[in-house]
């Protein structure tokens, strides 16, 4: 766990720079201009990429597993999702939170612009703010993980997160918006983190490709769903904190319903 916690962090330390970087060149260019600079990095990291010589697989183990055709993977891929509770449940677990809580970053333009009247500058500011959030908690994921199961770390990471949007669509203080929005992004990454781990634990390394490729494309295919939907609701009623509230009670409820799942069941947990 702390390996993935310190993988998610630096991704998110980059991602402060960044969007502190991004909300400060629209003061000093156009839209279109810094758009075109940022598919521009895209080149960069396939270029840095395409560079790399070195394998990911462990050199003193190589893969002894006969190369199979790709339909045949995803079938075998599914097939050991289904078999294994832990599993299965954090495949179902995210398939229902990526029905709401996706809207919540999808709008939260229009309910900075909307609520608390953020201009440009101040929007880049904030989604720093997250990705402090999500640098902090990621790297303490191992510290939570020394003292709750994986199962109650999951679990309770999408309680609060769902308790932190209420909070998030009851203020009207940029400030502490900011302090929630920190411990939302943050809490999505520890939810994340401990979930990929205690699924890394119990799939055997010659499956884990074909097996985390099946749960992320499962678990990810509500999100076109979750944000049109959310953004037609918007769009309907002029309004983004209402919609904000009932997504935290949905997450608080869904999170509620999997804690009597295998994924708080004491013996499908993994030691530390």
């Amino acid at each position: 766990m702390q390996a993935n916690g310190r993988l998610q962090a630096g991704y998110a330390l980059a991602t402060i720079m960044g969007s502190a970087a991004g909300g400060a060149a629209l003061t000093l260019m156009n839209l279109p201009t810094l758009l075109f600079i940022d598919a521009a990095t895209f080149l960069v990291s396939a270029a840095s990429l395409a560079l790399t010589r070195t394998g990911f697989n462990d050199p003193a183990k190589p893969p002894h597993h006969p190369q199979t055709a790709l339909r045949t993977e995803i079938r075998e891929g599914i097939s050991f999702i289904r078999h294994r509770p832990v599993l299965r449940d954090i495949l179902l677990l995210y398939v229902a939170v990526n029905l709401f809580a996706p809207t919540v970053n999808a709008q939260l333009v229009a309910f900075l612009k909307q609520d608390l009247r953020a201009d440009d500058a101040r929007i880049g500011l904030f989604y720093a703010a997250g990705s402090v959030g999500v640098a902090v908690l990621s790297l303490s994921s191992d510290w939570v993980r020394r003292r709750f199961p994986f199962g109650t770390v999951v679990i309770g990471a999408w309680v609060l997160n769902g308790s932190l949007t209420i909070a998030l669509a009851l203020t009207h203080s940029y400030a502490l918006a900011a302090v929630w929005w920190a411990g939302i992004s943050g809490l999505a990454a520890l939810g994340d983190i401990a979930s990929s781990t205690l699924g890394q634990a119990h799939t055997p390394r010659a499956l884990m490709g074909r097996v985390l490729g099946v749960v992320r494309v499962v678990a990810w295919a509500p999100i076109p769903l979750s944000t049109v939907a959310g953004g037609f609701l918007v769009e309907q009623t002029n309004q983004v904190a209402p919609l904000y509230a009932a997504i935290g009670v949905l997450l608080i409820l869904v999170s509620v319903a999997f804690s009597f799942t295998s994924l708080c069941d004491p013996d499908q947990q993994i030691a530390a």
